[in-house]
């Protein structure tokens, strides 16, 4: 079984996130074709930036799936067109809401521990701790 937890900006609908990082990689080939037919100078610099800040939105996770069938915590990335191998739901300790805000989450693992902003914060720590501390359960 499998359960999907979108990041903060996503949505199963396409967020704006999604839409603004195809927005600067649509960008980059306009004014990759600018550059090309006028050797406009400032081109150089946008084409860095904006097509730095669209591949960075496209290794940036869209989503979280609780892989109960893997035992994995997996990752949507790519603009949801590629899904990671995950981490073991055994290297995860615990997952707890921030204090600071209703959308950060506090992922501990054996290692350390990592914040993500989450749509859905609550639901997302109440199915992880339930997997972590009752793994025999939950694989059934």
């Amino acid at each position: 079984m499998q359960q999907t937890f979108y990041m903060r900006g996503f949505s199963r609908k396409r967020g704006w996130k999604f839409w603004f990082g195809i927005l600067c990689l649509v960008a980059v080939v306009i004014f990759s074709a600018l550059i090309y037919f006028t050797e406009f100078e400032m081109g150089y610099i946008t084409i860095v930036y904006m097509g730095g800040y669209g591949v960075f939105c496209a290794f940036q996770p869209e989503a979280f799936i609780i892989d109960t069938e893997r035992q994995t915590l997996r990752k949507v990335v790519g603009f949801g067109y590629y899904v990671t191998q995950g981490r073991p739901l055994s290297d995860y300790k615990d997952a707890s809401l921030s204090p600071n805000s209703k959308y950060m989450v506090k992922l501990t693992t054996q290692t350390g521990s990592s914040f993500v902003a989450m749509a859905e914060a609550e639901s997302f720590c109440a199915a992880l701790n339930a997997i972590v501390q009752h793994p025999a359960e939950m694989a059934e």
